[in-house]
């Protein structure tokens, strides 16, 4: 029987990236193998929370003695980093294998190390921008990161609505723009029908958008959807009402995750929600009266349905008491309601909740076939 004194180096990193971060610095001590093996894996994601840490992190680039910049696969840089231009450049000069870089908080950014991106991460599939005062001149250079397949720009609003059309011919699956205020139909909606590929879209808090954007982004002359993929929705906007929301569900009856932020939200499109058989997530908020007869039947309806968040003018958690456990009394131990506003209630169901209102259901239904029997 044979006996493997070393296991190869392939096989250790996969264990490896199994490992927390704790764990992995403990396999660092074991032995030499165990060092070399364990150190890749240390650099390959990395999260830059503050400016200390910034300095650290290129402190030990400058440092180290072998490229040990070409094992990082993700940077996330977050709201306290301050990364600047200069020191931006000098990371990314020095991690060419970069996948995956987030800045939450870009205010010291400027299109001098925005358009340099695409020169140095060739292998760059995920970009995340916020609070930005880039150009649409590092959008136009952006637009050369062939892999990219996921985009987020936060509050980038020195762009205009062209931003999108240098990345309408790459395969982006996932795009977010909350709180870009530059969306128009004749330019952005028209941009973001060739983004054939996406699979989630997020427009939260990007007024004014105008009201028939989403009309622009439902179907095509022969009535197919212009997002023909598309699994994931979100959507906040004082503007947008049932007429503009229901033809789009209709038009995307594959959606699985589906969040709906407007005053103008009625029963309506609950009705309309009901008929979205893949549903599994679902946040609504409204500043109309929603009927506590029909939140039952979309309940009832979505069977795949295991989270759902609700506010509605007047609805509360007192509407819906067959949620509550039998023996909770009258303040229900699983049902979270958090009061949003004086006359309207944060409503959140788990699938404990859910189901409740489900079995709910089926023995009102079951008694009603008795009766007529």
């Amino acid at each position: 029987m044979s006996v493997i004194s070393t296991l190869p180096i392939e096989i250790m990193s996969k264990i490896l990236g199994l490992l927390e971060s704790g764990d992995k610095y403990k396999c660092m001590l074991v032995n030499k193998e165990f060092y070399s093996s364990t150190m890749p894996e240390l650099w390959r994601n990395l999260v830059i929370s503050t400016m200390n840490q910034l300095y650290r992190f290129i402190n030990c680039l400058n440092s180290a003695e072998n490229q040990i910049g070409i094992n990082i696969k993700s940077i996330r840089f977050g709201w306290y980093s301050y990364v600047s231009d200069d020191e931006l450049l000098y990371i990314l000069a020095l991690a060419p294998n970069l996948e995956e870089l987030k800045i939450s908080y870009a205010q010291e950014l400027t299109d001098k190390s925005i358009m340099a991106i695409p020169q140095y991460c060739k292998f760059l599939t995920h970009f995340q921008l916020g609070y930005s005062s880039i150009s649409n001149h590092s959008v136009q250079v952006l637009g050369q990161c062939n892999q990219l397949r996921k985009l987020t720009l936060v509050e980038c609003n020195m762009l205009d609505s062209n931003a999108l059309k240098p990345f309408a011919h790459l395969p982006i699956n996932y795009l977010d723009l909350t709180g870009c205020s530059w969306l128009t139909v004749n330019e952005t909606a028209r941009d973001l029908r060739l983004f054939t590929h996406l699979t989630d879209l997020n427009i939260e808090d990007c007024d004014p958008i105008p009201t028939d954007f989403l009309h622009f982004l439902t179907t095509d002359d022969t009535g197919k959807p212009y997002l023909p993929c598309l699994k994931r929705f979100g959507v906040s906007s004082y503007q947008i009402s049932d007429d503009d929301i229901i033809p789009f569900l209709k038009a995307h009856q594959d959606i699985r995750e589906l969040f709906l932020f407007s005053p103008g939200i009625t029963d309506s499109t609950l009705e309309n929600v009901t008929h979205l058989s893949h549903l599994q997530y679902l946040g609504i908020k409204s500043r109309k009266e929603l009927s506590p007869p029909i939140v039952r039947e979309l309940v009832n309806q979505c069977t795949k349905l295991s989270k759902f968040i609700l506010s509605g003018l007047g609805l509360t958690y007192h509407d819906f008491p067959e949620a509550k456990p039998n023996n909770s009394g009258d303040s229900p131990a699983v049902l979270v309601a958090e009061q949003s506003s004086s006359d309207s209630v944060m409503i959140k169901w788990s699938c404990t909740e859910l189901n409740r209102i489900r079995d709910y259901c089926l023995k009102r239904d079951n008694n009603i076939i008795d009766r007529k029997i």
